[in-house]
């Protein structure tokens, strides 16, 4: 089984696992990179730990509350770069899906990851690929791009191979990213001089919104023009959509002068 064809069903693992997914994200950026990020976050209760969906019926299933307190126990673990959290709250929603809300504050923006639903804490992996540099009076918000090694596949497949293998499993795909939403917020302590690949709100803030039925169009063109490569399905471990998620620009000056827009110290304690 090539790289490929491990993906595809890969995606299927996820469907079983996540379903659609809501995830909104606003960060409050101080000027020496510390932070607080108001998290969001509706999923189905199998997404914040996998091993759920291997309980077993019945009795030999723990109370819904306790599976809910385990899961968000889980969420708020493997999430890297906190020094603390407040404001946590977590219920069911009508639907029967998972609401979690809390406020992650970290000392540091580079070092903060919310994994979502990726189901293990990769220890390697610190920190996420929208990375923030920081100078005398101005700040860069830009997304760092991973590169990645296919040359450990030597079962090559030709173009039209794979795109009969994605099209066999493009109804997994959708299924999965269908209706994903994700919309990250950063308010700035600063003013925004440039902005690529989001929308700039006001002075001091800039929004990147994802909608997975675009995100699926995106893929299905790159798979029509045999960007096998920009797709990166190489990807074991993580969804088939990160590497296209990586590779979108996103590139935000913030000039200065740059004040704190709240007290840490103060807020953390």
């Amino acid at each position: 089984m090539n790289s490929f064809t491990k993906i595809m069903a890969l995606c299927g693992l996820l469907i079983a696992i996540t379903g659609c997914f809501e995830e909104k994200i606003t960060y409050t950026i101080n000027p020496d990179g510390s932070g607080k990020a108001d998290i969001t976050y509706i999923v189905p209760l199998s997404a914040l730990d996998s091993n759920m969906i291997q309980m077993g019926d019945g009795d030999s299933k723990p109370p819904l509350k306790e599976q809910l307190r385990k899961g968000v126990e889980k969420l708020i673990t493997k999430t890297f770069g906190v020094e603390t959290w407040k404001d946590v709250t977590y219920n069911f929603t009508k639907e029967g899906k998972v609401h979690f809300h809390g406020t992650a504050y970290f000392a540091d923006f580079n070092k903060f990851k919310f994994e979502g639903i990726n189901d293990k804490k990769n220890e390697e992996d610190k920190g996420g690929d929208i990375k923030l540099k920081i100078t005398k009076n101005c700040m860069k918000l830009f997304r760092q791009k991973k590169v990645s090694d296919n040359t450990k596949s030597k079962d090559k497949k030709s173009p039209l191979e794979n795109k009969i293998e994605y099209q066999n499993g493009r109804p997994m795909l959708q299924a999965y990213i269908g209706n994903m939403k994700i919309s990250n917020t950063y308010i700035f302590p600063g003013n925004v001089s440039k902005c690529i690949g989001a929308k700039k709100i006001g002075n001091n803030r800039v929004s990147f919104t994802l909608d997975g039925k675009k995100l699926l169009n995106t893929v299905d063109t790159m798979v029509l023009n045999n960007n096998f490569s920009d797709i990166d399905f190489g990807q074991s471990q993580e969804m088939p959509i990160n590497s296209i998620i990586q590779g979108m620009k996103l590139d935000a000056d913030i000039k200065g002068p740059l004040k704190p827009l709240f007290n840490y110290k103060k807020e953390v304690a």
